[in-house]
């Protein structure tokens, strides 16, 4: 899903959040089909590994969502917000704007 990119001598472009593009829910593909490990396996993950690959990324999130939640009880939970991410307080007002009358 992702594009790597190199210059001529293989090296790898994007090795900052400015250069990297993070993958996001709209990327995957229309069907996405998963099959589950069907034997009990001590290394079904690296190392064994349970943990989440980018934890901040998931702490973002839920903020995220947060901050949707609170916008969207303006209407009652009645109407989804648009809320752009990131969610700075100009988007957050933009968003808030929308769901008023």
């Amino acid at each position: 899903m992702e594009e790597i990119t190199h210059d001529r001598k293989g090296r790898y472009l994007a090795v900052t959040p400015s250069t990297y593009k993070i993958p996001t829910i709209r990327d995957l593909p229309e069907v996405f089909e998963v099959e589950m490990v069907g034997a009990e396996r001590r290394h079904a993950s690296v190392y064994g590994s349970k943990a989440v690959g980018e934890p901040p990324f998931i702490y973002g999130m839920a903020a995220w969502f947060a901050i949707k939640d609170a916008v969207e009880s303006l209407s009652g939970h009645k109407t989804e917000a648009e809320l752009a991410h990131p969610a700075t307080s100009e988007a957050v007002l933009a968003a808030i704007g929308k769901m008023m009358p």
